[in-house]
């Protein structure tokens, strides 16, 4: 399963996610252009973060004025209102089980009491993790720590269809949860566990270096993401 990088990477940002768009021309260490080799137009490339606080939200300058004379934009995925409620029943865990059937007393003793006391979560909330998997755990313990958020592709996203631009996605969100499903419980509640308290650390990190456009100290925190769950 997914470690708590991992988990940031594949989320919020920790993944760099892809956006192609035509016609136009600019340099920065997150937005690159594809030309040459016999190709009649242009392309960009741009790393994307999933997530941010909103005080914090990034987004190069260069990118709006590139995105303004481009055809098409296409994000990792595009995520409608009907896909979110499909979404749901993948995000639960399966014949009754709750996170209780993975944890010790004392490891769930942990998690009540970190979300209860240092998180100050409403127990409502607290008791709805309880049929959740792993990954979707993590990654809304992160949520809850950021406060108001933004998202550079759903920014993107509203920059596109002001100019009436297509907007297509290079994967499903079927494809995404079948991907995230296939990994196995039990090795996600212990990298919960081992990555207990410690989101906010390794997301600051991320955010560090990505509002730096500093490519090696993103690839360097990935790249000891993935040692971690290969």
């Amino acid at each position: 399963m997914i470690s708590t990088q991992e988990k940031i990477k594949h989320l919020f940002i920790t993944c760099l996610c892809l956006y192609i768009i035509l016609t136009s021309n600019s340099q920065a260490q997150l937005l690159w252009e594809i030309s040459g080799n016999n190709l009649k137009q242009a392309s960009y490339l741009y790393g994307t973060l999933h997530v941010a606080p909103k005080k914090e939200f990034y987004l190069n300058p260069k990118v709006k004025k590139t995105i303004e004379k481009c055809d098409v934009l296409a994000l990792e995925v595009v995520v409608k209102f009907k896909d979110m409620m499909g979404m749901a029943p993948m995000m639960v865990l399966e014949n009754g089980k709750t996170m209780k059937d993975f944890l010790s007393p004392t490891e769930f003793q942990r998690f009540q009491e970190y979300c209860l006391n240092t998180l100050k979560m409403k127990e409502k909330k607290f008791n709805r993790y309880l049929r959740l998997k792993p990954f979707w755990i993590g990654s809304d313990l992160l949520v809850q720590q950021l406060g108001k958020i933004k998202a550079v592709e759903k920014e993107l996203e509203k920059l596109a269809k002001k100019s009436k631009m297509p907007v297509v996605g290079l994967e499903s969100i079927s494809f995404q949860m079948e991907t995230i499903n296939k990994m196995p419980l039990e090795q996600g509640f212990n990298q919960l566990m081992q990555g207990l308290g410690q989101e906010m650390v390794e997301f600051r990190k991320l955010l560090s270096a990505y509002k730096s456009e500093n490519l090696k100290s993103m690839y360097e925190l990935m790249e000891a993401s993935e040692a971690q769950s290969p």
